[in-house]
């Protein structure tokens, strides 16, 4: 018998039940032997009088929106501003809205009636306890529930005023609507009545409850064994077969006395009562009784302490759903009730906020507008646009209404591709302007220097904006060679590692094998477990030969073409300079830096290797580590390829410069630059002091021809954006 069968079964005999009754009273309605026979007293104990201390689902569903509500913060604003009010008559009713209650208090017990009535009320009192609807005069606020609340209707059924009868008192006060400020839940049936969650969860809680004192009876009354004793051919007189029954019942009876040895004797017989499909379905029907119940309420199972695999899985985005559609409906109402009705009595222009951003689901969810509102910035929208939309709690900035670049988040105006040139904006010459200009020479001579230095400034961002596209085009395939030669490594390497183990001999424990006191040579399994140095190295080699050489090269026709050397002619220079030793040279440069990587690898791989053998861990748990120090190598592999990338990049195009002809040089720093780099774009720069080509910067320590040059160290070429820029210094210096 499934769930729904067995409750439908079970209210069909309870009015069967009631039929009969009301059949056989005579000179009383059905109604009135109905709400006898049910009333909540102890004639009937299956009568769930009181869900929220009889049936534990109501009372665990119930119990986080009560603790979770009145934990909030409330804070009272003034006007539309964001300065807390420390005093005032509003700060001083919701401080202690009765001489022994805080406001936390009074929040718990409102929302408590809220959802387990669908309906509270807050009397207006002054300091006597007396009902008030003078703003001036209401000094306390009480709260009550729907029982102690009956509204007295007009001829129209409209509300005249309530009937108010105290917790255990006997004489009712006459309360007024304007004396009393009401939150309830909809009620298609009443409008001035509110319906509580529970009536929705009804033949969940009888369910549940019912089949509770099912299984009360069952342990009291049918500890196994549990059956019928026959004894064949003679019958036993009333006091015999009461006698055997206690005597069975007190042997047998109750569940500390389940599975006991029973002895007949006299010829009895002992025949088993098998389970009804009635017993077999009360815990799927306590399941059914339980989910309607939390789902009445809008508690999610694992908020309400249900924690089985399906729920557990779920928790965050459980706990998401609640605040949201649970908590903040019910601080939205309770909000509107003090902004709407009870402060503007008190105070005008004061206005209660329930602060909930502390709770962690909504912290997720803010820190979710945080990554959306950075791709909002990085795809150009306005700084102040992208707050507003994303209603952000943050200050407008003086800049906010100009779009942003990803690069460094700069003005757009001053960035190209990732790259700031720090350069003033300078005049355009108007030519409307010529006929009421002199003939001045001096003032002719200046106006020459500016537009030259304009021209200059414009031919420097379009090199920036070139190198930058060209490094980012290639930076993505540079990018996934050294992650798939990464991913390579860390398999092969917890490979050897479960080799390793099994040649060791060491102990199996839990399908894993575990390192014993007889493997505490960490240094020389570490060794076996890592693979062959040169090997390695040389695959590196390759890698860089793989895209090295391609990258140069289209940089080195880029730069020709910069300078109108095209076709057949840059073909050839390209073929020399590749034949040249220059080029093999920085080559082999490269791959000598690239290879020393694999260094680095396998130092943090020994070294994570001995601190898990140390500490006894698993072959399983040592795999872990080796992968989580592949896992960062592939993040590494990002910076690798940005500085490769780079330096292919720059080479080519220095040697292209080379090849055309240009005599001189500049240095223009980047965005997110270090020291060295802005004091090189400051000695360097090249509007005002370039250097000869074949003279090297001097950045830092290190001599380097040009920006990300493999001559110079990590500290100065890893993650470089800096920018090599050509100057023609024998033209430069014809003109002066």
């Amino acid at each position: 018998m499934n769930p729904q069968t067995f409750a439908g079964s079970f209210f069909r005999r309870a009015a069967d039940v009631l039929d009969a009754a009301a059949g056989a009273w005579t000179g009383a309605s059905f109604d009135q032997l109905k709400s006898w026979i049910l009333r909540p007293d102890m004639r009937d104990p299956a009568r769930v009088s009181n869900p929220y201390e009889q049936v534990s689902w109501v009372f665990a569903g119930v119990q986080p929106i009560i603790n979770t509500m009145a934990g909030f913060p409330c804070t009272i604003f003034a006007g539309g501003s964001d300065q807390a009010l420390t005093n005032g008559a509003a700060y001083e009713l919701l401080d202690r809205p009765q001489p022994h209650e805080t406001c936390s208090m009074m929040i718990e017990r409102l929302v408590a009636y809220y959802v387990l009535t669908g309906e509270a009320h807050l009397i207006y009192q002054d300091m006597a306890g007396r009902p008030t609807s003078i703003g001036s005069e209401i000094k306390r606020l009480a709260v009550v529930g729907y029982n102690q609340m009956q509204p007295l209707r007009g001829a129209n059924g409209e509300l005249l005023a309530w009937r108010y009868t105290p917790i255990g008192g006997s004489r009712s006060v006459t309360i007024l609507p304007d004396e009393v400020g009401t939150l309830k839940l909809f009620n298609p049936r009443d409008p001035i009545r509110g319906l509580s969650k529970l009536k929705a969860a009804t033949l969940g809680i009888a369910q549940d409850y019912n089949s509770s004192l099912y299984n009360i009876a069952a342990l009291r009354n049918g500890g196994s064994p549990g059956g019928i004793v026959s004894f064949p051919e003679r019958s036993l007189t009333p006091e015999q077969r009461a006698l055997r029954r206690r005597e069975i019942e007190a042997r047998h009876g109750g569940a500390e006395n389940a599975n006991r040895v029973m002895v007949l004797e006299g010829g009895a017989t002992w025949q088993q009562v098998a389970m009804s499909n009635v017993d077999l379905s009360m815990i799927d029907l306590q399941k059914l009784g339980r989910e309607g119940i939390l789902a009445a309420l809008g508690t999610p199972p694992v908020v309400a302490g249900l924690f089985d695999a399906a729920h557990y899985n779920v928790a965050p985005a459980a706990q998401a759903i609640f605040v949201r559609h649970t908590l903040m409906p019910i601080a939205r109402q309770i909000q509107n009730l003090f902004n709407v009705v009870i402060l503007p009595l008190v105070q005008q222009g004061a206005r209660l906020q329930i602060d909930m951003s502390g709770h962690p689901a909504l912290q997720e969810i803010e820190w979710s507008k945080i990554d959306t509102f950075n791709k909002m910035l990085s795809n150009g929208v306005p700084y102040n646009e992208a707050s507003t939309f994303l209603g952000l709690k943050i200050k407008p900035q003086k800049w906010g209404d100009t779009s942003l670049l990803q690069s460094g988040l700069l003005p757009a105006k001053d960035v190209v591709e990732g790259t700031v040139f720090s350069v003033p904006e300078l005049p355009v010459p108007n030519d409307d302007d010529d006929e009421d200009q002199d003939d001045d020479p001096a003032e002719q001579e200046e106006r020459d220097e500016e537009a030259a230095a304009l021209e200059r400034y414009y031919a420097n961002r379009s090199v920036q904006r070139d190198e930058r596209r060209a490094i980012e085009e290639v930076t993505p395939s540079i990018r996934s060679r050294y992650a798939a030669h990464f991913r390579r490594q860390s398999v092969q390497m917890v490979r050897n590692l479960r080799r390793v183990a099994k040649q060791e001999k060491l102990g199996e424990q839990s399908s894993s094998y575990t390192w014993t006191k007889a493997a505490n040579d960490a240094e020389r399994i570490a060794r076996k477990v890592l693979l062959d140095l040169g090997r390695e190295q040389s695959r590196l080699r390759d890698l860089v030969r793989g895209y090295w050489t391609p990258t140069a090269q289209e940089a080195v026709l880029a730069e020709l073409e910069r300078f109108g050397i095209e076709g057949e002619q840059a073909k050839r220079i390209v073929s020399k300079l590749r034949g040249g030793r220059l080029w093999a040279l920085i080559l082999r440069r490269q791959q000598s830096k690239v290879a020393n990587i694999e260094l680095v690898t396998r130092a943090r791989i020994v070294r994570t290797l001995r601190q898990g053998i140390d500490s006894g861990e698993t072959v399983t748990q040592l795999a872990e580590r080796i992968q989580h120090v592949m896992n960062s190598s592939r993040g590494r592999a990002l910076n690798i390829a940005r500085t490769e990338a780079g330096s292919a990049v720059t080479t080519g195009r220095f040697l292209g410069m080379e090849s055309a002809g240009v005599d001189g040089k500049g240095w223009i720093p980047g965005a997110n630059t270090r020291p060295t780099h802005d004091e090189a774009g400051r000695d360097y720069n090249p509007r005002s002091s370039p250097i000869p080509i074949d003279r090297a910067f001097s950045v830092g320590a290190d001599k380097l021809m040009y920006p990300r040059d493999p001559r110079g160290s990590a500290a100065e070429v890893v993650n470089c954006n800096c920018t090599l820029v050509p100057v023609r210094l024998k033209r430069r210096k014809a003109a002066a």
